[in-house]
């Protein structure tokens, strides 16, 4: 194994909303250094948003989280990551199953936040974030200049594909923009929004917009809770989109 000294691993967060937010990271780690090369292990749902990232070399399809320590996936994961010679490895979740791969890739440095494990991570910035800004600018390496404000996720999609998107699910966006709500984007109960609020927030808003309720599966009902009273202005795409195409 060669290491390469313009090529780090950066372990992106588990949900959706997280891996889109990750991107700032990626792209203050690719303007300063643009000839840097940046894989990323992601899990498989995350396949429609890393192709949307121009920073990423290489999408390793992987849920760290599921995977079975020393299992023939794990083995055969350690084998590739150790063949590309990364310089660096950056864990951006507080994840101890993704720092032991790191941990047997034989990554030589290991940035991330404090682990239940001591020594997986040798180049520890302290514990468990409070907020998204220093969570970022937290595992920068230190010579880099840290901007009062940060970027914002910018994901690549062109004119084509979103034509192809709304002719799909046959969408008239000619005389209003879409706005979309996500009624079911959280894991805890707590935290999402009562869907009767959705429901009177749609009325206001489909005289200046089209309204499309974006989910997957799970969220079909909440999805045709929202559009069962105006059909023909509000797409329910619940179950039907992919990440890519929301």
């Amino acid at each position: 194994m060669i290491e390469s000294p313009h090529r780090i691993l950066v372990v992106l967060d588990f949900s959706v909303g997280d891996i889109v937010m990750n991107h700032t990271l990626l792209r203050l780690l690719k303007q300063h250094e643009p000839n840097l090369e940046i894989d990323v292990i992601a899990p498989p749902m995350a396949q429609g948003l890393i192709k949307r990232m121009p920073e990423v070399r290489r999408h390793f399809s992987l849920d760290v989280r599921s995977i079975r320590l020393l299992s023939r996936k794990w083995l055969n994961t350690c084998a590739d990551l150790r063949r590309e010679g990364y310089r660096q490895a950056i864990l951006i979740p507080r994840s101890t199953s993704a720092a032991w791969l790191i941990f047997f890739s034989k990554v030589k440095i290991r940035t991330g936040f404090k682990q239940v494990r001591p020594g997986l991570i040798n180049d520890q910035r302290g514990d468990r974030p409070s907020n998204f800004h220093h969570k970022i600018t937290s595992l920068l390496s230190k010579e880099m200049p840290v901007p009062d404000c940060l970027p914002y996720p910018c994901l690549r999609v062109d004119e084509k594909e979103i034509l192809e998107t709304v002719s799909r699910f046959e969408m008239d966006i000619s005389d209003k923009p879409i706005i979309v709500l996500a009624p079911g984007a959280s894991r805890w109960s707590t935290k999402k929004w009562p869907i009767e609020y959705f429901v009177q927030l749609s009325r206001m808003l489909i005289e200046k917009y089209h309204v499309c309720v974006m989910g997957g599966n799970q969220e079909s009902t909440l999805g045709q809770a929202i559009s069962a009273e105006h059909p023909q202005s509000i797409t329910n795409l619940c179950g039907k989109s992919s990440i890519s195409e929301a």
